[in-house]
Formats: structure tokens, sequence, C-alpha cells
């Protein structure tokens, strides 16, 4: 893998840090329905895990580069904002996405609706 997942990481089932996309490096990447969302870490503590989390969301955008060398200062509220507009855009995402599915379905109803009478 030459980045680090970019999907929206959270805190899986039986201490475990998922994301909401694939990771195709990791086995097990594909169990969502056994740990939650997409593998990244498992047999983690709780506290660990939840501080991976924390610290993959505050970190969103600063590059690889500037973390290697400790250059985060002074970023707190872009980083905060920049977690906020993500989450807001996965969860636009996610509404669309299911207001696409209930159009189609609608128009199906239509359609069956207008067929003429035998």
């Amino acid at each position: 893998m030459n980045t680090h997942n970019d999907g929206i990481w959270t805190l899986g089932r039986y201490g475990s840090v998922v994301s909401d996309r694939p990771v195709s490096e990791i086995m097990g990447s594909d169990c969502v329905e056994y740990y939650g969302g997409h593998l990244i870490c498992e047999s983690v503590s709780e506290a660990n895990a939840k501080r991976i989390v924390l610290c993959v969301r505050a970190m969103n955008g600063v590059p690889d580069e500037d973390l290697a060398f400790g250059i985060v200062f002074g970023k707190a509220d872009t980083l905060r904002e920049n977690i906020r507009l993500r989450d807001d855009k996965y969860h636009l995402e996610q509404q669309c996405a299911a207001l696409r599915e209930r159009i189609e379905i609608l128009q199906q109803a239509l359609a069956v609706r207008r067929l003429p009478s035998p």
C-alpha cells in the first residue's frame, strides 16, 4: 500500500478499527458483517483503538511528510473543520444514494400503474 486508507475510520467490533472503504492488503477486510466495516486492524484495546481513530481523523488532510516532521502546530481548527466537512460529505452521499434508490422504486411503481388493462 502506497498510502493509508482514506476512508472514514471508526471503531469496529471485537477490538478492531474499520473503514468504510476496502483495504486490499488486509486479509479479512471484506468481513464487513463480522467487524462492522472494512478491517484496518484488530486485537487492539478499546482505548488504543479510540486513539487510533481520533488521530487519523484529526490528521486528515495533513501530508504524511508533514506528520513525519511534526509540522502540525496551529492547524487544529482547520483539521476539525476538515473532519466535519468530510463527515458531512459522507453522510450526504449516503442520503443521496438512498434517495436515488427510492426514486427508482417509485418510477417502477408508476410504470406498472400505467400498463394498459388486458
